[in-house]
């Protein structure tokens, strides 16, 4: 039987090549080598108590059953004060709804803007789920590099290039990932001019908001006059250290919303009540991020940055914010994933390759800091006994 042509179109979008070396590295852990995982952005430490007991309780107070398909009132409220915390716009909740997580938030989003033969402007390297994302709407993905040599600064030119009679969307990741690249405030109320001139949605990825290391995160969202395009994707996957409590958020006109409304009722109905509860918790007590987590962070991009700082066939380009690092190995001669996949084999330490972030990202390799500082130092000390091969 035949498939549709959505699916169709996903087949061979998961990006399943650029995770070899990861999954190489569970399968050598579980033959009991000593793997130094820092390949995905995943925490070291657990969710926080405070949010952990709050979904407890809230399951033995009977929290467990249906609700409000696009998050409880306490939470939207909850949300919309976050918001204006890290993205200076104010909201009422009316303008926002809970979905689960970044990922579905992303889907939700674009599944509402985009049609079929449209183009989206996404800015390269991006984060890998980018890319079949923006096929299953049927649009057609239109790169702009954003390139190592300049930090991967928002190519504003690039994107003005980029613009057609068909332009429908430009997604952008600020803070990014992978590259830790945070996105200037003047480079943004350009590309909101862009927006408005071309008539264009600015679909902003934000979920790496409050752990900024250096300089300002600025939200699109925060510019009054673009308030009915801007569409915002939170999460508290990263800030809060809830990767595997799939909870996020979309912020956008009310218009978007009631489209978005209708897509989440025929998809999931809703996020469990418990985790909602929790979720109200985590943006209550801690509303700009765990505590600490920032400054954490970056010490261990420290680490990694300083570590590799005196190899030219490994040149790391200093991220300002999240918990990635990138590194350009092209001087190596090797591919990235021939680089990770060597490393790996011979000193235990997974990262991830670059090349499936996007054309930009080839020759280059991804680091987490999701592991403690004790065993990223031990990384770094094998790692520079694996370049002075070179």
């Amino acid at each position: 039987m035949e498939l549709s042509n959505l699916a169709k179109r996903l087949l061979g979008t998961d990006g399943i090549g650029s995770w070899a070396v990861y999954f190489e590295a569970l399968r050598l852990e579980k033959a009991g080598k000593d793997i130094i995982q820092l390949g995905i952005g995943e925490h070291d430490l657990p969710t926080p108590d405070p949010i952990v007991d709050s979904a407890i309780q809230a399951l033995r107070n009977g929290r467990h059953h249906y609700e409000s398909e696009i998050g409880t009132p306490a939470l939207r409220a909850a949300i919309a004060n976050h918001h204006l915390l890290t993205c200076k716009q104010q909201i009422t909740v009316e303008n926002c709804i809970a979905i689960a997580g970044g990922q579905c938030a992303l889907f939700a989003a674009l599944m509402s803007v985009v049609d079929e033969d449209d183009e989206v402007i996404c800015l390269d390297p991006m984060y890998t789920t980018y890319f079949p994302v923006v096929k299953s709407t049927g649009a057609k993905m239109v790169m702009v590099p954003c390139l190592s040599e300049e930090n991967f600064r928002l190519n504003i030119e690039g994107i003005e290039q980029a613009i057609t009679a068909k332009t429908r969307a430009i997604l952008i990741n600020t803070p990014n990932n992978p590259t830790g690249a945070v996105y200037q405030r003047d480079k943004l109320r350009e590309l909101a001019d862009l927006c408005i001139k071309h008539d264009i949605w600015l679909v902003s990825d934000e979920v790496y908001a409050t752990l900024v290391h250096e300089g300002e995160h600025t939200s699109p969202s925060s510019f009054p006059d673009i308030a009915d395009r801007s569409i915002t994707l939170g999460s508290l996957s990263k800030g809060h250290m809830m990767t595997g409590w799939r909870m996020g958020w979309i912020v956008g006109p009310e218009n978007l919303l009631k489209a978005v409304r209708e897509l989440v009722s025929c998809m999931l109905f809703g996020l469990p009540t418990f985790i909602q509860d929790a979720a109200v918790t985590a943006l209550t007590e801690f509303p700009l991020g765990i505590d600490g987590l920032q400054e954490r962070y970056g010490r261990r991009l420290d680490i990694v940055y300083e570590g590799l700082s005196s190899f030219e066939l490994c040149r790391p380009i200093k991220p300002e914010a999240g918990m990635f690092l990138m590194a350009d190995v092209r001087k190596t001669g090797l591919s990235a994933t021939d680089f990770c996949m060597n490393l790996l084999q011979e000193t235990g330490v997974a990262l991830m390759p670059g090349d499936g972030f996007g054309p930009s990202a080839e020759g280059h390799i991804r680091f987490s800091v999701g592991a403690s500082e004790d065993r990223l130092t031990e990384a770094m000390d094998r790692m520079q006994s694996f370049l002075r091969q070179f």
